[in-house]
């Protein structure tokens, strides 16, 4: 990020600004001590002049690049955490699932209202016996 900042001729007290931080929390985001919000990658890409692809590691850009056929032209907020709860995931070490991306992908196109009522039918389906997973085997 210091690179880019610095190429864009910004210094971290206008990025501080900008962002409603003090320039010490910038610095830690530049050293990667802290990571910026998704709102603040946004805000970040925004203000230097850059796609937000700019700041994401290897795996995060090729997760980036898997989803981005249905992305807008535009980049929004919600597209972003969907790529940030992947790239979590990729850093745990878990894959998702065929049906699991099918899943996020369906939701991700729901509205807030959609969302909730999809939770509470995902939660519904837990009480169905049949439904169920079957239980850990030790």
């Amino acid at each position: 990020m210091r690179e880019i900042r610095r190429a864009a001729g910004k210094s971290q007290e206008e990025l501080a600004k900008v962002l409603g931080v003090n320039r010490a929390t910038v610095s830690k985001y530049e050293t990667g001590v802290i990571e910026p919000s998704v709102s603040q990658l946004v805000q970040i890409s925004k203000f230097l002049g850059v796609h937000f692809r700019e700041f994401l590691d290897d795996v995060e850009a090729q997760v980036y690049e898997a989803y981005r056929s249905g992305f807008d032209a535009g980049v929004r907020e919600e597209e972003i955490s969907n790529l940030a709860f992947h790239s979590v995931m990729y850093d745990d070490g878990y894959r998702l699932t065929k049906v699991e991306v099918q899943l996020v992908n369906a939701f991700s196109q729901l509205n807030p209202e959609g969302q909730s009522k999809a939770v509470e039918r995902v939660e519904e389906l837990t009480e169905i016996p049949k439904y169920k997973k079957d239980p850990p085997q030790d």
